[in-house]
């Protein structure tokens, strides 16, 4: 997902102002590095610019549609 994500990074972007709005699109787990959220840590992320896409049993979430299932999961991208 993430290699579709750079591929297509170029469609995606969306300009306010004649600003892009994504400035940069960062991986946080990698295959021998993973990270997991609980319900508690997805609650300490409280940055309204930055968007954090997760894995979760539930499938792949937004943070804000995990805090509000209350689901903790598997971070993958964080698109600021």
């Amino acid at each position: 997902i993430f290699d579709y994500l750079c591929f297509f990074q170029d469609q995606i972007i969306k300009y306010k102002n004649n600003k892009s709005v994504i400035n940069s699109v960062q991986k946080i787990s990698n295959k021998g590095h993973n990270i997991f959220y609980s319900v508690y840590n997805t609650w300490k992320i409280t940055d309204n610019n930055s968007l954090v896409i997760i894995f979760t049993s539930k499938g792949i979430k937004s943070i804000t549609v995990s805090k509000k299932f209350q689901i903790g999961g598997q971070p993958f991208i964080l698109i600021n």
